[in-house]
This record gives C-alpha cells, structure tokens and sequence, in this order.
C-alpha cells in the first residue's frame, strides 16, 4: 500500500501537489542545546601535514550525502520533497531575490538537506523526513555553509564555513568555524547534538576532510583570496579534535 501511495504522489501534477505542500519557511526552527564553548584550533593536538598526504585523504573522503531525491515537476525552476507527512514545493530561481536549492538527503539524520540563498546571504537547513522538523545549521558568514561531512563511522558530523581574508574583523568574530555534532542514529534530527565549537582566526578553510573517527585534515590559508587565487599559498594541517 505505500508503495502504491509513492507511484500516486510521483504521478500527480504541479498544481496538485502545490496545493497539497506547506510552506517551508514558516515551520519553526528548532533549537539543539547550547551547551558547548567555543574553542580556538591552535588549541588542540595539530600536526603539519604535507599536500600530497592531504590530497590522498581528500581522495577518500567526502560527505555522506545521497544527492537527487527531490522530485522534479514539469513547472520549470521548481522542486518538490516529499517527506512522510507533507509535500514541500520550492522555488529553484537561482537569482538574488530568494532561490532554494535541494542539496541532498541525508540518511544517518533522516533528513533533507536544502539551501536558500537571497539578498547577499546564503542559509542551508536540515529538514527531518518523518517529523518536519526543521534546522538551521551554523555560519557566521554570508557565504554560509562551506561543507557538511559525516565522519567514517558515521556517527559525527560537522559543519564548516569560512570568510577568504584576513580582514574578517571587520565583519566577523573569526575568520572560520567548524561545529562538531553526536549522531544518534534511528532519531533524526532529535538524535542530533553540538559537541564542539572550532573557530580559526589566523586562516581561512578552503576544505576540510575526515582523517579518522576523531581526527581531521584541513586546507588553509593565510593570505586573501581573490581573482588570481589565494596570496601565499595552502599549508595543511590534521588536527585532534576530540
């Protein structure tokens, strides 16, 4: 009987489905507990690593995201996520006014994962499959989101953004963060909780990959970035973060 239920939402117009879908924006965000501190990278356990070692992590690494699970009607410039209890209709406009763009599902939270990006400033946010929970992941920058990784046991993830120079104080805190979280597997996003809080101020992330369960490899940056590339090159590094 589901099965049939899924072949019938696959084969029902736009319009219907429109009529059947809510709107995304006006769910509530929910909030995680914020027990964490913050903690600067230079901190904890970091060990120079050489661009050949970095890449070969790179090479082998990546996020756990299952990319194409959102349906797509005949309207152009449209998408639709079914979840278990509602069917969600967005824009996919790609201007500066406002355009959502589904990024992917991610089975080990049970949750799509979406992002808006309107007015100067991107946001990407998790919503559950089953619950319609919805939540906002953090950046402090405009830019919004860099990477979302699941660690190799798949039972961490984090959530890194970035500013590309040296002259973050004038808008920022730091000039990078990466927010470590604790998978619950089975809860969806109530199964999600903060760990740890990284900032960096003397560089920026241009990625960041898994090492191990506990452990991570970084490329950065210390100079600006800009039209020819970055001023003074990548050093990398793996660092402990748990």
């Amino acid at each position: 009987m589901k099965t049939f239920g899924l072949l019938l939402m696959l084969l029902l117009p736009t319009a219907m489905l429109a009529q059947m879908g809510s709107a995304f924006a006006e769910l509530p965000t929910m909030l995680l507990p914020d027990t964490v501190d913050e903690v600067d990278l230079a901190e904890l356990p970091m060990t120079v690593i050489t661009q050949f070692e970095y890449l070969r992590l790179e090479a082998k690494g990546g996020a756990s995201v299952v990319v194409g699970h959102a349906m797509k009607p005949d309207s152009p410039g449209v998408f639709v996520v079914r979840t278990a209890r509602t069917v969600f209709e967005f824009q996919e406009t790609n201007d500066y006014e406002g355009s959502y763009q589904y990024l992917g599902l991610i089975p080990e939270v049970r949750s799509h994962m979406i992002g808006f990006c309107g007015e100067g400033m991107c946001e990407t946010y998790l919503l559950d499959h089953e619950t319609d929970a919805k939540l906002t992941l953090p950046a402090d920058y405009d830019a919004g989101v860099m990477d979302l990784l699941l660690s190799p046991a798949k039972d961490r993830m984090l959530v890194c953004s970035s500013y590309d120079g040296p002259d973050y104080t004038n808008y920022y805190a730091h000039r990078a963060m990466v927010v470590l979280y604790r998978i619950t597997k089975g809860q969806g996003l109530a199964g999600l909780r903060p760990l740890r809080v990284i900032v960096m101020d003397d560089r920026s992330i241009e990625r960041v990959v898994w090492k191990d369960d506990r452990t991570l490899a970084l490329k950065t940056y210390a100079g600006a970035r800009g039209g020819e590339g970055v001023e003074e090159g990548y050093a990398y590094f793996s660092v402990v973060v748990e």
